[in-house]
């Protein structure tokens, strides 16, 4: 059974560490879920935190402005595990069969509390992990890079 209590708690520490840092974000308290938007160089960067009250996490997600087309795929899916392979934390899903692809992370909050440095941390490794890649796989699509390019920018 999940602890509601808990959850909300979690919820108003993520709503504290963004006020925190002076961040505009949108909230959907019923669902506990926040939305949070970045302006980079590149990309607009859309991160939705949510509070699992079943699971005892936060969730991070963050869907790309990537989509690749069907003769690109193999190479989105080689790029997506490339891409993972050193990640400590968070990692990137991709669906094969729309070419579409989004970041993910997730802490949890089971055996204690989530505090605002934590939010802060899953803030900036989410953010910060969608900027580095989110222009390599959209140039990939695009055929504006090799899947040996991405590679040795990996490298």
């Amino acid at each position: 059974m999940a602890d509601q209590l808990k959850a909300k708690q979690t919820y108003q520490t993520i709503l504290k560490a963004f006020d925190g840092q002076n961040l505009k974000y949108t909230v959907d308290a019923s669902a506990l879920k926040v939305n949070i938007s970045f302006t980079t160089k590149d990309f607009d960067i859309k991160l939705i935190f949510t509070v699992d009250a079943e699971r005892d996490l936060v969730r991070v997600l963050s869907f790309l402005p990537v989509t690749f087309p069907e003769d690109k795929r193999v190479e989105g899916a080689v790029a997506t595990c490339i891409a993972n392979h050193d990640m400590v934390d968070g990692s990137f899903d991709y669906d094969f069969t729309d070419g579409d692809i989004a970041f993910k992370m997730a802490n949890s909050y089971r055996n204690g509390s989530m505090t605002t440095d934590a939010v802060s941390y899953m803030l900036n490794v989410a953010l910060g992990t969608v900027d580095r890649y989110n222009d390599r796989f959209y140039d990939l699509a695009k055929g504006r890079m090799t899947i040996g390019e991405f590679v040795a920018k990996e490298n």
